[in-house]
C-alpha cells in the first residue's frame, strides 16, 4: 500500500498495473480513462481498478494517490453492501469518480498521512484498517448526497453481486447470463465495453482476490484454500495463482508477511 502526493502521476501512466488506486487532485486537469476524457477537479475522487487503460492528458498539479491491492476493496464491499449502490464503488460502472465536500479533503489527507507513518512491521491489517476508514468517509459522503450509480451499471452491479456469491462453484458465463435473464454474448459485450474483459475474467479476478486474502490473513494450508475455492487439486490452484501473480501461493504468503 502506498500513500504519496506526487507531481507527475507515474502510477497513472501504467495502463495495466495490478493494483487499485484512490486519487484526487489539488487543481484541475484531464484524465483519459478507458478511452473517455474526464475532468479532474478539486474534491473529485477517482477509484481506479486494475487493468484499466488510463492516461493523464492534462496534469492537475499536485496529485494525491493511495495504491492498494484490489482484494482490500473487494473485502470492504463484502462488508459494506450499501457501497455497491454508489457509482464510485461499482467495479464495473461507467463512472469511476465521485465529487465530495471540500471539507472532507483534510480528512482524506489525514488518513493518507497516517498510512505513511505505519512501518512495514505493522502489517497489512493496520494499513487496511486506515484504508477502510477512508472508504467509509467516501461512502458516507455519497449516501448523504443521494448519489446513485449510472443506469448502465445496474445490470453490471447485479452481475458483480452474483459473482461474489457464486464464484467458487460457478465459473461459466452462461450461468450468470441465465440468472440475469440476458444472452451470454450480450452480457460479455456489455462487460467488455466497460472493462475490456468478459465474465470469465471477472470470475477469475474474484478467485484471485480471495486467494490473496486467504493467504495473507489466514494460516490455512494451500491445500485447504484450493478446496475452498473450488479447484480440483492444490497443483491446479498453484498453477492458476502463479500465472497471475508470477509466484506460487507459498512464496506470495511469505513475501506479504
Amino acid at each position: 500500500m502506498i500513500s504519496d502526493p506526487i507531481a507527475q502521476g507515474q502510477w497513472l501512466r501504467a495502463s495495466r498495473s495490478r493494483e487499485a488506486g484512490l486519487c484526487w487532485a489539488g487543481g484541475t486537469g484531464t484524465l483519459r480513462l478507458q478511452g473517455r476524457e474526464l475532468d479532474w477537479l478539486p474534491a473529485r475522487v477517482f477509484l481506479l481498478h486494475p487493468g484499466q487503460h488510463r492516461q493523464v492528458v492534462r496534469p492537475p498539479g499536485t496529485l494525491y494517490l493511495v495504491v492498494f491491492e484490489e482484494w482490500v476493496l473487494r473485502q470492504f464491499l463484502a462488508e459494506r453492501p450499501k457501497a455497491l449502490g454508489l457509482a464510485l464503488f461499482q467495479p464495473l460502472a461507467a463512472h469511476h469518480y465521485t465529487d465530495i465536500p471540500q471539507s472532507l479533503i483534510p480528512v482524506l489527507l489525514a488518513l493518507t498521512r497516517a498510512m505513511e507513518q505505519l512501518q512495514d512491521q505493522h502489517g497489512w491489517q493496520a494499513k487496511a484498517s486506515l484504508l477502510y476508514a477512508l472508504f467509509d468517509q467516501l461512502l458516507l459522503a455519497g449516501l448523504s448526497s443521494g448519489q446513485a450509480g449510472p443506469g448502465e451499471a445496474e445490470i453490471l452491479g447485479r452481475l458483480y453481486r452474483l459473482v461474489r456469491r457464486n464464484y467458487p462453484e460457478q465459473r461459466e458465463a452462461s450461468f450468470y447470463a441465465r440468472e440475469l435473464g440476458v444472452g451470454v454474448r450480450k452480457l460479455n459485450k456489455l462487460l467488455g465495453r466497460i472493462t475490456g474483459e468478459g465474465v470469465t475474467a471477472l470470475v477469475m479476478g474474484e478467485l484471485l482476490a480471495e486467494s490473496e486474502r486467504l493467504l495473507i490473513y489466514t494460516d490455512r494450508p494451500v491445500r485447504q484454500i484450493s478446496w475452498e475455492l473450488g479447484f480440483g487439486s492444490p497443483a491446479h490452484f498453484s498453477t492458476f495463482f502463479r500465472r497471475r501473480k508470477g509466484v506460487g501461493p507459498n512464496a506470495f504468503r511469505k513475501k506479504m508477511r
